[in-house]
C-alpha cells in the first residue's frame, strides 16, 4: 500500500497535561508510519507554548500564534501549514486509536470524491475502552459506498480531510472569528456545496476527553446562532433557507423565555450584520442535497449559560 504523508494537526490552548499525552500517543502508538505532527498553540498561558517549542524532532512542527483567536483560526493556520496529502485534526485533549489513520487513508485512497471523514468520539473519562485500544478497525461500508454521503456534523476535534480539497475550497473561514460551534459544520457544508462527499465513520475512533475549558458560554451561544444563520444565508436554497430560519427564530424566543436570557434574540438580530457577503456565496447547495443534510438547530441551544464547560 502507498503511504502518502498524513499531517496530524493538534490545536492547543491551556491544556498542557492533556497535550503531552496527545503528542506522546500520536508519536508512539500510531501504526501509520508516514506522519508529521503540526501543533498550533493559540495563546496558552500554562506552559503549553513553551513545551511545544522545546520539542526537537524533525517531524514535529510548532505553530505558535501567541493570541487566542478561536478554534476556526487555529485550525485554519494548522491546515494551511500542513504538507500531507491528507490531514487529521485533533484537539489537545484528544488522541486516536492507533490504527485510525491507516484506516482513514485506505478509505480516502479508494474514494476520490470523498473530502472529509469524521471520526467516532469516545470519552475515555466516561467509557473505558482501553481493552480494545490496539484492536483492528473493521469498517462496514454502506450500500452507496460513500459516494452519496453528505454528513455535516463532523467535528474538527477529530476529523480527516483531503488536503487538495482544502487547497481548492479553503480551510475554516476566518469570518468565523472566534468560536461559533459551527465552523467545522460550515466547512463540511462548503465541501458538499462544491460537489464533494463527506461521511462520518464511527469505527475510526478518537478518544476525546472533552476537558473543562471554562469558555464563556453566553458568547458561545451567540456565536453559535450567528454561525447557523450565516450557514443558512450562505449555502441554502431560498425557500428552504427561510423555512429553517423560522424554526431557529422560534427556538430563540422559546429559550429566551425558558432561561430568562435575551442573548438568543440579540444573537439572531446581530447575525444579520454580515448578511451581504453571506448572500453572495457561490455555489449554493443543490435542493436535493440540502434536503438530505443535517442542519444544526436545537443543538445550538443545548448548553445552558450556567454550564461549567462547553465541550470545546
Amino acid at each position: 500500500m502507498e503511504t502518502p504523508l498524513v499531517s496530524v494537526v493538534i490545536t492547543s490552548f491551556n491544556r498542557l497535561k492533556e497535550l503531552k499525552e496527545s503528542v506522546l500517543r500520536t508519536k508512539r502508538d500510531t501504526t501509520y508510519s508516514n506522519i508529521e505532527i503540526v501543533i498550533v498553540d493559540g495563546g496558552s498561558t500554562d506552559g503549553s507554548a513553551e513545551f511545544i517549542e522545546s520539542i526537537d524532532e524533525e517531524n514535529i512542527f510548532p505553530v505558535i500564534l501567541g493570541v487566542d483567536k478561536g478554534s476556526a483560526y487555529s485550525h485554519s493556520k494548522g491546515m494551511e501549514f500542513a504538507k500531507g496529502k491528507y490531514l487529521v485534526t485533533i484537539d489537545d485533549d484528544c488522541y486516536l486509536k492507533p490504527k485510525s489513520i491507516e484506516t482513514m487513508v485506505k478509505i480516502f485512497e479508494k474514494y476520490e470524491n470523498l473530502a472529509i471523514i469524521g471520526f467516532g468520539l469516545v470519552n475515555p473519562n466516561i467509557v473505558d475502552n482501553s481493552h480494545d485500544y490496539w484492536d483492528d478497525i473493521s469498517v462496514v461500508e454502506d450500500s452507496n459506498n460513500y459516494t452519496n454521503e453528505y454528513q455535516t456534523m463532523n467535528y474538527a476535534s477529530a476529523c480527516g480531510y483531503r488536503k487538495s480539497v482544502l487547497d481548492k475550497i479553503g480551510c475554516m473561514s476566518y469570518d468565523w472569528s472566534w468560536s461559533t460551534r459551527s465552523e467545522d459544520v460550515e466547512l463540511n457544508i462548503r465541501a458538499i456545496s462544491n460537489g464533494y462527499n463527506s461521511v462520518m465513520i464511527p469505527e475510526i475512533v478518537a478518544y476525546h476527553k472533552v476537558s473543562p475549558s471554562h469558555r464563556p458560554n453566553d458568547l458561545l451561544t451567540i456565536n453559535g446562532i450567528h454561525g447557523m444563520i450565516w450557514i443558512l444565508l450562505k449555502y441554502y436554497p431560498f425557500f428552504l433557507r427561510w423555512a429553517i430560519m423560522f424554526k431557529v427564530f422560534r427556538y430563540c424566543i422559546y429559550f429566551s423565555i425558558l432561561n430568562n436570557n435575551l442573548i438568543y434574540l440579540k444573537a439572531i438580530i446581530r447575525s444579520f450584520e454580515n448578511s451581504n457577503k453571506m448572500l453572495t456565496n457561490k455555489p449554493k447547495l443543490k435542493w436535493s442535497v440540502a434536503r438530505k443534510i443535517h442542519t444544526p438547530t436545537i443543538w445550538l441551544f443545548s448548553i445552558g449559560s450556567d454550564s461549567k464547560w462547553a465541550g470545546e
